[in-house]
């Protein structure tokens, strides 16, 4: 791996992370009729046959005139026998 690539399993640790929404990207509450900070976490419990992943090419900046930019970075992953199973969530059976 180059160090312009990135893997693919770290690509899916950053999925996987908590997110605070804040500011713009606040959650409507619609008891309290307003907009709160909430977080926001992705997960994946069961994979396909088939998995079709979309990577952002762009990465928001708060100093940017545009306030995003482009990254360039190539993404490193098995052609065969990618190993999802750390990064899906066990379902607990009640």
């Amino acid at each position: 791996m180059s160090s312009n690539n990135i893997s693919i399993y770290d690509c899916l640790s950053c999925f996987g992370q908590e997110e605070t929404l804040t500011g713009t990207e606040m959650w409507y509450c619609s008891k309290c009729k307003d907009h709160v900070p909430a977080l926001k976490k992705m997960e994946v419990y069961k994979t396909p046959e088939f998995l079709i992943m979309h990577f952002k090419r762009f990465s928001k900046t708060n100093n940017s005139m545009f306030g995003s930019r482009k990254l360039n970075l190539q993404i490193d992953f098995p052609v065969t026998g990618l190993d999802m199973t750390p990064y899906l969530v066990e379902m607990n059976s009640t």
